[in-house]
């Protein structure tokens, strides 16, 4: 909202291999150079076979710039591996995980599916958040180069010249509403609690604030190690994945004695200097206060007799002899003027549920 830049892409690094190019592998070294185990690297290699042994695929992803220097100069040993740069995400607010949502390698499941199909193994794309919902706008357009290559794979330079390759092109900037100076206190004021705040601009109806609480980082769901912390995420009995403001429902409250009271009074049936005592006998109150002679005290004390009456004035207008006649026209109109309110629409947010 204040042109303040909240994530961003930066280049990370993926160790690419050719099953078939791989000659001798000293398992090994292989292992203590990446600081992986042996199982895992077999694990990988086993799947970059099973999708094509002359075509390259991702082994290890999201090396950062020193884990690539580390490993870079010894590559010329172990044929067959590749480094392959590209972007991804970073962020730079600590806030908004459940907005912003998080990106993930494209499972093989879906790379099956005719949506899918500009997508290859290891391409990454939004799971979840604006990051889901915006994934066409964000994702661009991959380059095409064409590569001739002989019988055994090797590559012999561009086809016709590179007259048939096109360039790439990236996705689209987003802008959100989110004022992140607001964002960060409703996220402090949520610290320790469950619950949600979501704070909009009656005007424009933009969403300024979406609070989620407990939350977490949103650099935890990216890098190397993501599997690892989103199944810690997963199995916290706190529930931080759980997204409060979309998936949660909570009873109306007294927030509706609004609705209500607005609705009693484009009926002209009320006016704001409209007073009913606090009789308990028609319904429970919380607590004593000063008797509710106009909208304002009611409000002020949520006086739950108050609005019963309201709704009762809104509802029994005499349009019938029959009292049951009566309550049912008077229901028909009360319900038409609480759905111009938008209750029981969906609200057309654009963050997936």
């Amino acid at each position: 909202r204040k042109g303040q830049i909240l994530v961003q892409n930066t280049p990370v690094y993926d160790l690419m291999v050719v099953p078939r190019e791989v000659k001798q592998l000293d398992t090994l070294r292989f292992c203590q150079l990446l600081q992986l185990p042996l199982e895992e690297v077999r694990a990988g290699l086993l799947a970059a076979k099973k999708f094509s042994r002359v075509k390259a695929s991702p082994l290890v992803q999201n090396l950062s710039t020193p884990e690539l220097a580390a490993i870079q100069d010894n590559l010329i040993d172990f044929p067959g591996f590749t480094i392959k740069a590209r972007m991804a995400r970073s962020y730079n607010t600590p806030n908004l995980a459940h907005a912003l949502g998080y990106v993930g390698s494209i499972p093989p499941t879906f790379l099956e599916k005719p949506k899918y199909a500009k997508y290859q193994p290891g391409d990454f794309l939004g799971i979840t958040g604006l990051e889901s919902y915006y994934e066409p706008q964000l994702m661009g357009r991959r380059g095409v180069q064409y590569r001739m290559v002989n019988v055994r794979g090797i590559e012999k330079g561009a086809f016709r010249g590179g007259e048939f390759d096109t360039l790439s092109v990236a996705g689209q900037d987003l802008h959100l509403s989110i004022d992140s100076e607001l964002q960060a206190y409703g996220e402090l004021l949520m610290q320790n609690k469950r619950g949600s705040i979501v704070a909009l601009d009656p005007k424009t109806g933009e969403i300024l604030a979406f609070v989620s609480s407990p939350a977490f980082e949103p650099a935890t769901l990216s890098g190397k190690g993501m599997g690892n912390r989103y199944m810690a995420l997963l199995q916290d009995t706190a529930k931080p994945l759980f997204n409060r403001p979309l998936m949660a429902t909570y009873p109306p409250g007294s927030v509706f004695k609004l609705v209500n009271e607005l609705v009693a009074l484009q009926m002209g049936v009320v006016t704001p200097t409209t007073g009913f005592p606090c009789n308990q006998k028609l319904v429970r109150c919380t607590h004593r206060h000063e008797y509710p002679n106009h909208v304002g005290i009611a409000i002020k004390q949520s006086c739950n007799p108050y609005f019963y009456q309201v709704m009762r004035a809104a509802v029994m207008r005499g349009r019938s002899a029959n009292r049951f006649e009566d309550a049912r026209l008077g229901l028909g109109e009360w319900r038409r003027q609480v759905m111009n309110f938008g209750l029981g629409e969906k609200l057309g947010v654009d963050l997936l549920q």
